[in-house]
C-alpha cells in the first residue's frame, strides 16, 4: 500500500476529541483528557448537527450510545464537531 493510500485511510477514518467538563476539570486543576484514534466503523456514520448518538472512549475502545429511543432501520449520526463547539449558537459552527 503506498503511503498515499495509507494517509488516506487515516484521515478518513481518525477520530480525536477533547473528554472533558471544563469547569471542573478547572476546579480539580487537572489537565484536559483527549482521545485520538482509528475506528473504520465510527467513520461510516454521517453528520448531524443534532446527532443522535454520543461516543464515550474507554482505553483502546469507542462506545456509542443512542441518545434517544431509535426507529428501526434509522441512520445512527454523529457530529463531525469537537465537543466544545457544540456549545456555540448554530451560526458559529
Amino acid at each position: 500500500i503506498s503511503s498515499g493510500r495509507l494517509l488516506g485511510i487515516i484521515q478518513s477514518c481518525a477520530c480525536s476529541d477533547l473528554q472533558q467538563d471544563g469547569p471542573a476539570m478547572t476546579l480539580r486543576t487537572q489537565k484536559p483528557v483527549g482521545f485520538i484514534g482509528v475506528w473504520a466503523e465510527f467513520a461510516l456514520m454521517n453528520h448531524s448537527c443534532a446527532p443522535n448518538t454520543a461516543i464515550a472512549v474507554v482505553q483502546d475502545r469507542m462506545l456509542v450510545h443512542a441518545g434517544r429511543d431509535l426507529e428501526q432501520g434509522e441512520e445512527l449520526t454523529r457530529s463531525y464537531l469537537p465537543t466544545a463547539s457544540m456549545t456555540a449558537p448554530a451560526p458559529q459552527r
